[in-house]
């Protein structure tokens, strides 16, 4: 097929051969694999703590923060993974600029632009 056109915003288009997008697509599969296990972890700990000490009410709270980190990473993740299908993910959503490919590689969550990243 090819390279894969993934945004065009009048200013500057970006194409994507097949192989960077099954590289991003595995690295964004592999994120939602880690959360969701993750999550699984940080929960089975939180409902293993009493709630009667304070040393375990303060390890519940670390456990609940932990899995809503989790859960909030690997949504972004399967988000992320939507977008590729649907040919939306890569574009910055501050400026609408294409987010190159080694940016993406380094950061597969990224949604700015390193201009607007800075900023």
């Amino acid at each position: 097929m090819g390279a894969m056109e993934l945004a065009s915003t009048g200013r500057r288009e970006m194409r994507l051969t097949e192989e960077q997008v099954e590289e991003l697509a595995a690295a964004l599969r592999e994120i939602v694999r880690n959360q969701r296990r993750r999550l699984r972890r940080e929960q089975v700990a939180f409902r293993s703590l009493t709630l009667h000490d304070a040393t375990s009410a303060r390890r519940r709270r670390q456990a609940r923060h932990a899995a809503s980190t989790a859960y909030r990473i690997g949504a972004a993740a399967s988000r992320a993974l939507a977008a590729l299908e649907d040919g939306a993910y890569g574009t910055c959503v501050r400026c609408g600029r294409s987010l190159p490919f080694d940016r993406l590689r380094e950061r597969p969550l990224a949604v700015l632009c390193a201009g607007c990243d800075e900023a």
